[in-house]
């Protein structure tokens, strides 16, 4: 074979000529645009990559009320008792408001002591706890523990938990907020950032 430009004699296994460096007419170049699997023609806009991963899906900023709600559940119930007698909503008001006016009587007759402050103390607790419960049937007693109060007013223990709607962890209430505007928040032991008001009315009646 022998270029057609040039002459040169060349055995067909180049595809351009050794001396003019001209594409040889019998060997077909490659043509770099054609349409192969994963290219395009020059003419033609470029294909958008698409991506053959699904799209995760946004990580859950808070369950809703109701999907929490039904996250929680009484495991422990303990019926308060008094001399066999259970004890009442209206026997905390009562002891409460009693000890104000024995610790008033007591300071005007022999004057302030030690002894008072205390029974102020226990009075406004009384008074505080039977309210709460008067209200809305439940205490978050001293920040530790619950106290809850059926429709006839007897008061019982109560150890409230649950797991988490958003990651599956354990679910503990806990008191969040300034030193005199603390809310019960329902807490993730796993993330805390999984948080939200607790309500007890979620849990029914006792």
């Amino acid at each position: 074979m022998h270029c057609s430009r040039c002459g040169a004699a060349h055995k067909g296994k180049n595809s351009v000529c050794d001396e003019c460096a001209r594409v040889l007419g019998n060997m077909p170049s490659k043509n770099i645009f054609a349409s192969d699997t994963g290219s395009f023609a020059a003419n033609e806009t470029p294909p958008a990559v698409t991506n053959s991963q699904p799209a995760a899906s946004p990580p859950a900023d808070a369950a809703s009320r109701g999907s929490w709600a039904e996250a929680f559940q009484r495991y422990h119930i303990v019926p308060l008792r008094l001399r066999g007698k259970p004890v009442k909503t209206v026997w905390l008001l009562a002891a409460g408001a009693a000890g104000l006016a024995i610790t008033a009587l007591g300071v005007y007759a022999w004057g302030m002591s030690a002894w008072w402050f205390i029974l102020i103390f226990l009075s406004f607790i009384s008074l505080d706890t039977g309210k709460d419960l008067k209200r809305k049937r439940y205490s978050r007693f001293f920040m530790m523990c619950n106290l809850e109060a059926n429709r006839a007013g007897e008061v019982f223990y109560t150890e409230i938990g649950g797991q988490c709607p958003v990651c599956d962890g354990e679910l503990k209430l806990r008191e969040i907020g300034p030193k005199r505007d603390k809310k019960t928040m329902a807490v993730c032991c796993v993330n805390g950032n999984h948080r939200w008001r607790f309500d007890p009315r979620v849990l029914g009646d006792l």
